[in-house]
């Protein structure tokens, strides 16, 4: 039991990226509107019900590092896991709170939802449930572990569909190899063979690209070396914060103390590379392999 709870925080880390339930949304709905309301869980939402065992209890505290020796309610317990900007994050649920996800992840309209979450634990106040299980109308802060199934309109349903179609994965992996092409074609002119730099680069960091503070020599290999090696680590998706940023550094000095004139193709590289710096390599990515940030 307590390796599915692994499984599950792996699946969490890993899943895609989607907008959460914003409260706000609902905070003016009727009590009809809002019990007719569709709301699925999150892509990121994992949860699981034990029937005989405070095996969330456990998992928790072994893996927050606590006193694993100390004393449990030996009782069923169930946990949803999801994941908040960038790290899994989990609460302990009653068996209410594990119905009402399952029943939302079925699609059935928020009221029988809480009807079947209810015929569940019937003791359970359907307040509690509400908090712990979807986000209730009113609150301040949106629970990741729902999201709004936008059916209300043909349009919100299509741009939803462009959401999921267009992901942040996809964004992710086309910016890093366009820009990983631009630098790396731009690094194979100052070499011959594997990393020999030229006479002719070290020249041009002479004359046409010459840099304060930096000798020719210096600046021919620096760049050469750079424009291999971090193109290579956004191809693979390694260290694609630190790439990009370092990507747009060079992109910086380009503008300044080289082509100024060039600034609407400098602004489109930056436009890419501060996507990756915000937002990471994407599933695609060894970053996410190795989960690293």
């Amino acid at each position: 039991a307590v390796a599915t709870l692994d499984t599950l925080w792996r699946a969490a880390h890993a899943a895609a990226d989607a907008p959460v339930l914003d409260a706000a949304a609902l905070a003016g709905d009727a009590p009809r509107d809002l019990a007719a309301r569709v709301l699925c869980p999150h892509p990121a939402a994992r949860w699981a019900w034990f029937d005989a065992a405070p095996v969330a209890s456990i998992w928790s505290r072994n893996r927050d590092e606590h006193d694993a020796e100390a004393d449990y309610a030996w009782q069923g317990e169930g946990l949803l896991l999801t994941r908040v900007e960038g790290a899994v994050a989990w609460q302990v649920l009653p068996r209410a709170g594990c119905a009402l996800l399952d029943a939302c992840a079925a699609r059935l309209p928020l009221g029988e939802a809480a009807e079947q979450a209810l015929q569940q634990q019937p003791g359970a106040a359907a307040a509690a449930v509400a908090g712990r299980g979807l986000q209730p109308p009113g609150s301040p802060i949106p629970l990741p572990g729902t999201r709004m199934n936008p059916v209300t309109s043909p349009a919100a349903a299509f741009a939803a569909h462009l959401d999921r179609l267009v992901s942040h994965d996809l964004l992710a992996l086309a910016a890093r190899f366009s820009m990983a092409a631009i630098f790396l074609q731009s690094g194979r002119t100052k070499v011959e063979g594997l990393l020999a730099v030229t006479p002719g680069a070290i020249e041009l960091f002479r004359t046409e690209y010459r840099l304060p503070l930096l000798p020719p020599e210096w600046g021919a290999h620096l760049a050469a070396y750079a424009e291999h090696l971090f193109p290579l680590l956004l191809v693979l998706g390694l260290g694609t914060r630190l790439s990009a940023a370092a990507l747009l550094g060079m992109t910086l000095v380009i503008q300044l103390f080289v082509y100024p004139d060039a600034w609407p193709t400098h602004l489109s590289w930056a436009g890419l590379l501060l996507y990756l710096v915000g937002r990471g390599g994407g599933r695609l990515s060894l970053d996410r392999l190795l989960r690293i940030p």
